[in-house]
């Protein structure tokens, strides 16, 4: 079985990466900067979740970049 894609919008802490480490394949955005449109559409392409801050937008064009996502977390 193919182990899950998860985008992160921002760093988080390490103990947090190692946890999704365990269980997904996990792609970090390092910017300490809002994440512009562009680079989250990037991102969020075959990812299964999405894990983020409240404050990222996720609209429609943000849902059809990522046709195989089945969640998203907030932090």
């Amino acid at each position: 079985m193919a182990r899950p894609k998860v985008f992160v919008v921002q760093p988080v802490m390490d103990v947090g990466r190692t946890a999704l480490l365990e269980i997904a394949d996990v792609v970090v955005n390092e910017s300490d900067r809002t994440i512009s449109m562009p680079d989250l559409l990037v991102g969020v392409e075959g990812a299964d979740y999405i894990w983020m801050l409240g404050d990222t937008p996720i609209d429609d064009e943000v849902m059809a970049a990522a046709p195989a996502l089945k969640g998203i977390a907030t932090m």
